[in-house]
């Protein structure tokens, strides 16, 4: 499946906050895809962004797969799923591998759903990074 890069990379970004820096749930610290969506849970924040992947149900590690990214220029990517790997790859035919897990685990189901979704301002997740590192 064909999808701009930098759109990619937007959702990714959008959540970010719901990631672990290390695995204190099962799959906290990885992308999940599933339902058309990438969502992420550290067992206190929970995100959840639309992504145009129809079809691929997987958990892929957060940091590996943003930080190749992030270093490509291409403006479309190719994303594909095959048995136990997330294959992108670029216009100039740059591709990279990333590994996954096909069994989607993270422990989502307890987390109330709201009704209605409100759109996080602008700048929201460079503010949490700042407090980070002085909250308990």
């Amino acid at each position: 499946m064909k999808i701009n890069r930098n759109e990619f990379l937007k959702a990714l970004d959008s959540t970010t906050p719901g990631l672990s820096n290390r695995e204190l749930l099962e799959q906290s610290d990885k992308y999940v895809f599933q339902n058309g969506k990438i969502i992420t849970f550290n067992d206190y924040i929970y995100c959840e962004a639309p992504v145009n992947l129809p079809g691929i149900t997987a958990a892929v590690a957060a940091k590996s797969l943003v930080n190749q990214l992030r270093k490509w220029e291409e403006e479309e990517i190719d994303v594909i799923c095959k048995e136990s790997e997330l294959i992108i790859t670029g216009e100039n035919g740059q591709k990279s591998g990333f590994r996954i897990e096909k069994e989607i685990n993270l422990a989502v189901d307890g987390v109330p759903k709201p009704e209605k979704w409100e759109k996080l301002p602008e700048g929201f997740i460079d503010a949490v990074d700042a407090v980070c590192s002085c909250v308990g």
